[in-house]
Parts: C-alpha cells; sequence; structure tokens
C-alpha cells in the first residue's frame, strides 16, 4: 500500500506526505500474522466515491505476504533493515494537522482513479522503475543509492517539461474576454504525471538539506477532475471563483507567462482550499443533522417504549379488575349461601323445639293416661276377683294379668316400669319357685 502511495502521488507531481497517507488510511494488526500490518480506509463520514481509490488487492493473507511483504533479503537485493518493527497503531492512527498544500493534496488524491485494474498489473518492477523507486536490473545494490535516484528525477523532470502544454486560459466574467477554451484529453491509467505541471524549487526537506527539483501540478479549474463530494459546495464558491477570475484577468495584463502561471496555481489552491473548508463545514453540519435524527430515533422509541408500558400496565390492572369482580360474586354467592344455611339451621331448631315441646306432652298425657287406665282396671270384677284370692302366687298372677291387658289395650305404652307392675327378677323367682 505504501508503494502503490508513493506511485500515486509521483504519477501526480505530489509530493509524498506521511501525515497525508495516515489521514487516507489506518493500520491494524494482519490476522494470524503478528508480524505484519494491514491498512484500511478511514471511516470519517466521508462517501465511498471520496475515498483514496486503490486497484483490486490480494484477498488471501499468504498472497500479500508472498507478493508484497519482504522480512529478509536475499543476496544481491535491495537492502532491507533486518531489525525493524512496527510502529504504535495508537500513534499512527491519530489524526495529523495538514497543512495548506497538504490539503490539496489530499484533494487530488481522493479525485484520482485507480492506476489498474489489479495491485499485481500496478506495481511491477517495470513500474517501479519508471517511477524512479524500483531498482533496474542491471544496476548492482551499491549503485542503487540517493544520488541516483535524484538524477533519475532530474531525467524525468526535464522530459516532462519538454512534453508539457501551455495551460487553458481562464474563463472570464464579461462576455467580451471570454475566448474559447482546450479541451484536455483524457490520460491513460497507467500514464505519466499529468501535463500542465511546473517546476517549483523545494528546499530543506525532511530527508537532506540539498534542493531538489519537485513536480507540482497545476490544476485549472476547467480541466480539474476532482469530484465535487458536496454540489453545494460549488454554488457557495461560485462568487468567490467569479472574483477570483477576474482579478486573475486583470492581473495578468503586465505578467509574464511564468508568473501569471504561478499565481493561477496560487489562486487556484487557493479555491482547492475554500472547497476544501466548505465540504468539511457541510461534512460536520451533515454529522450534526445525523446525530441529532439518531438522538430524535432513540428519544421516539424511549417514546414507543414508554407508551407500550403503559398499555402493559392498563392491561394488567384491566386483568386485575376483572379477577376482584370475580372474587366479589364468588364472595356474594357464599354469602347467599351461608345466609340460607343459617335460616335451614334456624327453622331445623324451631322444628326441634317443637317435637321436644311434641315429645314432652306426649309423654304427660301417655303417663296420665297409664295411671287412670290403671284406676279403671282396679275398678273392674276381674281385679277384684284377682285381689281376693289368697297367696303370693295369686297376686303374681292378677299382676300379669293387669299387665296384658293394659299391654293390649295400650299397646305403645311400656308398663315395665309401673309401682304395681312385679320386675323381671320377681318373675324369674316366682317361676322358679
Amino acid at each position: 500500500m505504501l508503494n502503490y502511495y508513493l506511485l500515486v502521488c509521483l504519477r501526480k507531481g505530489i509530493e509524498p506526505s506521511v501525515d497525508v497517507f495516515r489521514l487516507l488510511f489506518e493500520m491494524k494488526p494482519l490476522d494470524r500474522y503478528d508480524c505484519y500490518v494491514v491498512f484500511s480506509h478511514r471511516d470519517r463520514g466521508i462517501p465511498a466515491h471520496d475515498h483514496f481509490k486503490i486497484p483490486n488487492c490480494p484477498t488471501s493473507n499468504s498472497g500479500w505476504k508472498n507478493r508484497y511483504f519482504f522480512v529478509k533479503p536475499i543476496d544481491d537485493e535491495f537492502p532491507f533493515p533486518l531489525e525493524w518493527g512496527i510502529p504504535p497503531f495508537e500513534d499512527f492512527n491519530s489524526t495529523p494537522i495538514l497543512t495548506e498544500s497538504e490539503i490539496d493534496s489530499l484533494i487530488i488524491l481522493r479525485a484520482t482513479s485507480p492506476l489498474g485494474r489489479s495491485m499485481n498489473d500496478v506495481l511491477t518492477d517495470d513500474a517501479l522503475v519508471c517511477a524512479g523507486i524500483g531498482r533496474p536490473y542491471d544496476m548492482s545494490a551499491d549503485k542503487f543509492t540517493e544520488d541516483f535516484l535524484e538524477e533519475l528525477a532530474r531525467r524525468n523532470s526535464r522530459g516532462q517539461k519538454k512534453r508539457r502544454r501551455d495551460p487553458p486560459s481562464v474563463d472570464q466574467t464579461t462576455p467580451e474576454a471570454n475566448p474559447p477554451t482546450e479541451q484536455q484529453e483524457p490520460q491513460p491509467v497507467n500514464a505519466s504525471p499529468v501535463v500542465g505541471t511546473t517546476t517549483v524549487e523545494v528546499t530543506g526537506t525532511p530527508d537532506t538539506s540539498r534542493s531538489r527539483t519537485t513536480r507540482v501540478p497545476v490544476e485549472n479549474r476547467q480541466s480539474c477532475n476532482i469530484r465535487r463530494p458536496i454540489e453545494k459546495v460549488a454554488e457557495d464558491c461560485q462568487a468567490v471563483v467569479s472574483c477570483l477570475d477576474w482579478e486573475v484577468i486583470e492581473a495578468s495584463k503586465n505578467k509574464s507567462p511564468e508568473s501569471l502561471e504561478r499565481s493561477i496555481m496560487v489562486e487556484e489552491r487557493r479555491v482547492l482550499s475554500l472547497r476544501h473548508a466548505a465540504f468539511r463545514k457541510m461534512r460536520d453540519q451533515a454529522d450534526k443533522i445525523e446525530q441529532t435524527g439518531r438522538a430524535l430515533e432513540e428519544k421516539n422509541h424511549d417514546l414507543l417504549t414508554y407508551r407500550r408500558s403503559l398499555t402493559e400496565k392498563d392491561e394488567l390492572l384491566a386483568e386485575r379488575d376483572m379477577k376482584i369482580a370475580e372474587l366479589e360474586r364468588v364472595l356474594t354467592e357464599r354469602d347467599a349461601k351461608i345466609a340460607e344455611h343459617e335460616d335451614f339451621v334456624h327453622k331445623s331448631n324451631d322444628k326441634t323445639q317443637q317435637l321436644e315441646d311434641t315429645i314432652g306432652r306426649l309423654e304427660g298425657e301417655l303417663a296420665t293416661k297409664g295411671e287412670s287406665a290403671v284406676e279403671a282396671y282396679k275398678c273392674t270384677d276381674e281385679y277384684m276377683t284377682t285381689v281376693g284370692m289368697v297367696g303370693v302366687r295369686g297376686r303374681d298372677m292378677a299382676f300379669r294379668k293387669s299387665r296384658d291387658w293394659l299391654t293390649e289395650r295400650f299397646p305403645n305404652m311400656d308398663f315395665s316400669g309401673a309401682p304395681f307392675m312385679p320386675s323381671v327378677d320377681e318373675e324369674d323367682e316366682d317361676e322358679e319357685d
């Protein structure tokens, strides 16, 4: 991924920057391989079409390891440090602070199409050698030095300067000062850096203190392939671009072509910076709107949950009321049965009392009738005849006859306990005698 990023920067005439690469990608450990890392797109609310576009990559870890990772160099290979390590992920994935030129490079890189269909077709040995980041086959490792790379960069710079076209004229605000512009032909995917560039002297680089020649693109507004992330940004910047066009036209009357080209480049960078600032502002607004919408959705969800809980509570209360009504009905029926039972018991007690009174009355009547029957029997001739008999046996016989007569006349009465009747024991003794 670093080689492809460096190749794209060289093709576009952009000075490679680690901070720009850190803003485009984040570093993660490769699965099942602790000594390797993998780079993936950062997700910062940017649409997918505005990401840094790369060709198709190998889908297996072994393909990445065997093709793009070099752990130990073989003999006569480009020197690679044997003692190496992975930088801290947190430090690498932290958000860097970009300069104005790095912001312009970031916008150009995001608008660049992939250099090929697959990474294997792009990162070839010939492509790396032509770009100046690969060692030719006929060169030994000791000659592949920094001086050779600088000489190769100067040679490429001179060749590109000969093939450079004059930039097309800038649109003018007035109808009389608006000459027709030339359309640039579309460049192939693996072509050399874009035409319309200038040579700028850059001194004090991080690698060396010597000056070197770097290719910086001159992107005019008509041929710029940068995809506008938001259409509203162009509308907001239209007035600013028109003012800049008029200022450039007025200032170009007394300037040389080189200074005019440089001023156009500066103004275009200003426009790109304004567009990028407007894009960031619109992106922040979109993030705020999204956060507000998410908060509203959460509140609506909480409200629906609360309403659902209230509905469930109402259902529980209604079910509880139904159970209470059923219990009240059962209690009412039980009270009615208890009252009916008490009434029945009261009536039963009355009937029992009446029966007891009747039994007492009948017993009194029977006792009275028994005494009157004995008195009546004593008045009969048979009793007199029996009493007139001599001896105990005659008396007992008279008593038995009297009892038999009374029993026959009153079959429902028991005369065995009468005082004038002999007991059963006395009868047994009489029979023994």
